[in-house]
């Protein structure tokens, strides 16, 4: 198991052993406690048990066993509580960022003002303050 009271070198241990043929078959993880370039390519399963509201979060946490190397087909399993804030609002928001983010590559430099007032709502910036 990983979380942040584990400190770094028994991290390191605890890595090794889940990526060694005889060593663990599960590791427990919270979402907020891999470092960058952690690699579990040995991983065919992940269950998401908390909903984080920056859906990047989430993907950063799959992308670390969908890495160079994996050669086992890897299953996602999210779980979400009903009639929960989860399932009332963090989701809402996962999927309202993800519109945004991607209505931003898109061509031109123009944004309807619906589009600009859901950046102001999503970042918490007053009208007063913003000049367009």
């Amino acid at each position: 198991m990983i979380d942040g009271s584990l400190p770094l070198a028994e991290r390191v241990k605890v890595l090794k052993d889940f990526r060694s043929p005889n060593g663990s078959n599960i590791l427990l993880m919270t979402l907020g406690t891999g470092a960058v370039g952690l690699n579990l390519a040995v991983a065919s399963r992940i269950y998401l048990l908390e909903p984080q509201w920056n859906p990047s979060i989430e993907s950063q946490a799959i992308g670390r066993a969908l890495r160079l190397g994996q050669t086992a087909q890897v299953v996602i399993v999210r779980y979400i509580m009903i009639d929960t804030i989860e399932e009332s609002n963090v989701l809402f928001r996962q999927k309202r960022k993800l519109e945004l983010v991607g209505g931003g590559f898109g061509k031109g430099k123009t944004m309807s003002p619906e589009t600009f007032q859901a950046l102001r709502d999503v970042f918490g910036v007053e009208k007063s303050s913003v000049q367009q």
